[in-house]
């Protein structure tokens, strides 16, 4: 198991006593969630690829977790458990009711926070953010993914150099 995945999680329990990650496959929540909205057929890699926050818990594909690349994403998850913590109600509707105009813009209030924080795992990681990561982190609002939650690209790839330029963090 990767070093940095132990510390994160140790970290995160300090800062959430009943968080806990779960294995995404194994969870009847995830999969009634991915049954009911129907999302294999607008997000078919829901259960293999994405990661999910809900109610303090990191629901997490297995072959992330204990991994470096699963210390990555936590990262990014804490932002979203920071943000539920602060706005509880708002935070948790804005992703179960997510065909809501309002909701979706809120939701990618959320996802720009925790992606700006992916943004600064990478370049602690690589020295630089690579910009095929900016130009994929766009389309994971802009498409299906996230059913269409943010569709303005070039405002949100603007938004995403400003807040690295802003940290004097380079993009190659």
């Amino acid at each position: 198991m990767d070093q940095k995945y132990i510390d994160i999680v140790e970290e995160i329990k300090n800062e959430f006593p009943s968080f806990e990650v779960v294995d995404k496959k194994k969870s009847i929540l995830m999969s009634l969630i991915f049954n009911i909205t129907l999302m294999r057929l607008w997000n078919p890699h829901f259960m293999e690829t994405y990661v999910t926050v809900m109610f303090g818990k990191v629901y997490m594909p297995n072959h992330l977790i204990g991994t470096y690349t699963g210390y990555q994403i936590l990262r990014h998850e804490r932002v979203h458990l920071r943000d539920a913590r602060r706005w509880p109600i708002l935070f948790e509707l804005s992703y179960l009711l997510f065909p809501l105009p309002f909701v979706i813009t809120m939701r990618a209030y959320w996802e720009y926070r925790a992606y700006c924080e992916s943004l600064v795992v990478q370049y602690e990681t690589y020295g630089y953010v690579y910009q095929g990561t900016i130009d994929f982190i766009v389309t994971q609002f802009t498409s299906s993914y996230y059913l269409w939650m943010f569709p303005f690209p070039k405002y949100l790839n603007k938004k995403f150099m400003q807040f690295l330029q802003e940290r004097n963090i380079p993009v190659r």
